[in-house]
């Protein structure tokens, strides 16, 4: 799994645990949702050249670009300082032509058509993408795109416009300038070290896919009651691979909220802190978005 892709990573969760394939966005092995084990993700458009290990890479890095430099926040949004993620679920053709387009979860009205246009626009800006495809055929691909509207909490000082809207990855720093959430190196979940680097990403989401198995639980209350969600978190990996600052940013239920808060913060009585960042070879602190969704 690409690393653009662990800063936006959904959890599914039935009742015992289990990731439910229809919500599983390892992420922008994100937004490419709902996508069988056999099938080969769609590429983003000006990666069909790129090496064989490093396709995956560069079509969430290009999608994540496309995001951060063509969705604008609403005015309406803006002055009215709405902040959260709109869903977008669509589709990729088997003669990779994005279709479908439609919300998955709304926020606003306005963010809702700003997300659409995001989204139904790819096919006049950038092209079509090479299709997904499944025992060598090209097939139609669901995917599910999470489209963050967030307003700086400090301007900058020569900004005109200190909104941002970007895909889950996040803008390259905050206002100070000392948290990151995307980098040239993005933390990773630890027990990988040792691991051959062209597959070490994916073996440190598959780790931090069973810890948060093996370690969040249903609560009891919000199962009997039928509740279901998705609990959107952040959190800080520091310098020294610790994890700080979780903070529930989007909640369902207070007890899904606090359950997602302590399996956060329990990942610092693990044996191992995370690999920190780095950002021009140095270790930097790095923000995670992390949504987790509790379905039977």
């Amino acid at each position: 799994m690409p690393v653009l892709l662990m800063a936006m990573l959904v959890f599914s969760f039935t009742e015992k645990g289990k990731r439910l394939p229809a919500t599983d966005m390892t992420d922008i092995e994100s937004a490419f949702n709902a996508i069988e084990d056999n099938t080969e993700p769609p590429l983003f458009p000006g990666c069909e050249k790129v090496n064989e290990m490093e396709k995956a890479d560069c079509s969430h890095k290009k999608l994540y670009e496309y995001v951060a430099n063509n969705l604008k926040y609403p005015e309406e949004l803006k002055t009215r300082k709405i902040e959260g993620k709109v869903f977008v679920k669509f589709v990729i053709t088997n003669n990779g032509l994005v279709a479908q387009a439609s919300i998955q979860k709304s926020l606003h009205p306005a963010a809702d058509k700003a997300a659409l246009d995001l989204v139904n626009g790819m096919n006049d800006k950038v092209g079509k993408w090479t299709p997904g495809t499944k025992e060598g055929r090209p097939v139609t691909t669901d995917m599910v795109l999470p489209i963050s509207f967030v307003l700086n909490a400090k301007p900058e000082s020569n900004s005109k416009d200190n909104s941002n809207s970007s895909a889950e990855a996040g803008s390259n720093s905050n206002a100070n300038g000392e948290v990151y959430s995307f980098v040239d190196e993005m933390p990773r979940f630890p027990g990988c070290e040792d691991t051959d680097s062209s597959i070490i990403n994916i073996c440190a989401v598959d780790k931090m896919y069973n810890y948060i198995e093996g370690n969040i639980f249903y609560p009891k209350q919000d199962r009997e009651n039928g509740k279901e969600g998705i609990v959107m978190a952040k959190f800080i990996v520091q310098t020294d691979g610790s994890i700080s600052n979780a903070r529930i940013v989007r909640g369902v239920t207070p007890s899904m909220d606090a359950e997602v808060l302590r399996m956060i913060n329990n990942m610092n009585n693990m044996p191992q802190h995370w690999t920190p960042g780095k950002k021009d070879g140095k270790p930097v602190a790095v923000e995670f978005t992390l949504p987790v969704f509790f379905a039977f």
